[in-house]
Parts: C-alpha cells; sequence; structure tokens
C-alpha cells in the first residue's frame, strides 16, 4: 500500500522517490522481502532514452532543434546519396575517376554514423555487424591487425 502519494505500486514493483530525488524500485521476491535498487533520475532517463521509451531531452527548444538537426543531416545525406548513384552511373565515362567515388561514400558512411545518434540502439555495439562492404573490410582488417599473428589463417 503506498504510504505516500507520489509512490507508485505495481504487481511485486515498489517504486518511492527518496528525499534526494533518487528512485527506489524494490521487487517482490516472495515472503514480503524485497531487492532494492537505487536509481538517480538522470540514470533513468538515460535508460529510458536508450530502449526508446522517452526522447532525450524535455525541453521543447532543444527538442526543436534537436529535430530541426536531425532533419538537415537526413536531407544532405540523401543529396549525397543522389550524388553516390549519378557517380556510379556515370562511372564509365572519363569525366569520372574512382576517388570521387569513394569519397562520397565515405561521406556517406560518416552521415549515416551521425544519422544513427538520433536513434534508439537496437543492437549492442559489441554484437553489432558492419552493414556495408566498405565497413566489413575496415572491421575486418582492424581484426586482423589486433589479431595474434601465430593465429592468423595462411593463405
Amino acid at each position: 500500500m503506498n504510504t505516500n502519494p507520489g509512490d507508485l505500486e505495481i504487481t511485486d514493483l515498489r517504486i518511492t522517490r527518496e528525499a534526494n530525488g533518487d528512485l527506489n524500485l524494490q521487487q517482490s521476491v516472495g515472503c514480503g522481502e524485497y531487492h532494492a535498487v537505487l536509481v538517480s533520475p538522470t540514470h533513468m532517463r538515460a535508460i529510458l532514452h536508450h530502449f526508446g521509451l522517452v526522447p532525450i531531452t524535455t525541453d521543447p527548444t532543444a527538442a526543436r532543434t534537436i529535430a530541426r538537426l536531425e532533419r538537415r543531416l537526413r536531407l544532405v545525406r540523401d543529396e549525397v546519396e543522389l550524388l553516390d548513384s549519378w557517380l556510379h552511373a556515370e562511372s564509365s565515362a572519363d569525366r569520372i575517376n574512382l576517388e570521387e567515388m569513394v569519397k562520397c561514400r565515405g561521406i556517406l558512411v560518416l552521415l549515416d554514423e551521425f544519422i544513427r545518434d538520433f536513434e534508439p540502439e537496437t543492437v549492442s555495439p559489441a554484437t553489432h555487424t558492419p552493414d556495408t562492404p566498405g565497413k566489413a573490410a575496415q572491421a575486418s582488417k582492424k581484426a586482423a591487425a589486433e589479431a595474434n599473428p601465430a593465429q592468423l589463417p595462411l593463405e
């Protein structure tokens, strides 16, 4: 039963706010015993944002600025993707060189990375697999550089 009007009690879970603002989460383990965890409001917001349950900010000005920057980054990414497609379509012409195509692809990878910051993480970085051939090759080279030479396969 709630002892404080700000407390919340859900089946087998009791949430109370401490005097310093921390949240005390208590989960019933049976027989009237509880396991408890104290979580600061800052950490709770980070957890909720990580799982996509709340926006990164509740400040309306900051939220508008973030939305505007995200929209602009996505627009730039779309335009660079059109340029990349055109470069690949015209690559047989003598006017287009490989360096320009590589630079354009590199910019696309950077923009994808910046845009990824706006989306909640769904895969832990440890289990993330590269999603483009360039990233896969880069990850492969990095892994080979970090590997013990005695463990590398002979080709």
